[in-house]
């Protein structure tokens, strides 16, 4: 079963799903922001391990965590990969609310991410050090923010530092994310990052352009973030009080 973190001690439930390559960690900050705001929620963070190969079984692995804690979510929230398996985990289970942070739900292949990871397989491991895995990152010519996010996902062996997972699960991964397209349901709203303009969502009124922030949405500008999904928290808050 997957690791979790829960944040607050509210009777709503929000899912909080990370994206490719990273962990509850990279969500922490906003969900305490979340529960500070609107305590009548808690917000789970799973920590996608990163060995299933497609979107569907990240799915369903969340869906394993979600029956083991006993409960029905009232939203699920997914930043980029966890976006699309939030759409996914929407049409097995409805929630009453959805929300995707910089994600597109139709066939797109993440090209950028891809080549990423292409570049990191490259790299020999074993390293010594932290130092040493940054160097590597650097000289595959991949940029500083690459090499300082990537060494938050290390772990260590005896022989010395190792990638946490799988990258040939990582490339089946973006492969599944890039070839499904999911057709949102009603209930689902969208973020799209003013600085990050390629993504291709249309207009609509469940589209909403977070300004100040690129990719990381979250991390650029929580605050804007949580105005925008405000809305959502406190329908939900006044109908738990009737």
């Amino acid at each position: 079963m997957l690791g979790f973190q829960i944040v607050g001690t509210g009777q709503k439930h929000a899912i909080l799903i990370h994206g490719i390559m990273g962990s509850s960690r990279n969500v922490m900050g906003i969900a305490k922001l979340i529960t500070q705001k609107f305590p009548a929620w808690q917000v789970i963070l799973p920590d996608l391990d990163f060995q299933a190969t497609t979107l569907q079984q990240c799915a369903q692995e969340v869906l394993e965590l979600v029956s083991h804690l006993g409960i029905q979510p009232d939203m699920l929230i997914g930043h980029s990969f966890g976006g699309k398996v939030a759409l996914r985990l929407n049409e097995i289970r409805p929630v009453q609310q959805v929300w995707v942070w910089d994600a597109e739900p139709g066939l797109k292949e993440p090209e950028h991410t891809y080549k990423t990871v292409q570049e990191l397989k490259k790299i020999k491991m074993p390293q010594p050090n932290r130092q040493a895995v940054q160097q590597a990152i650097l000289a595959q010519g991949l940029s500083r923010d690459i090499a300082a996010w990537m060494t938050t996902n290390l772990a260590e062996t005896p022989e010395g530092l190792v990638w946490r997972f799988d990258l040939q699960n990582i490339e089946q991964l973006l492969i599944s994310f890039g070839t499904t397209a999911i057709v949102p349901r009603p209930n689902t709203d969208f973020v799209r990052a003013e600085r990050h303009s390629h993504m291709n969502l249309g207009e609509s009124e469940r589209v909403h352009v977070l300004k100040n922030a690129g990719h990381w949405t979250h991390i650029d500008n929580p605050n804007g973030l949580i105005e925008l999904m405000g809305n959502s928290f406190t329908r939900a808050d006044l109908s738990m009080k009737v």
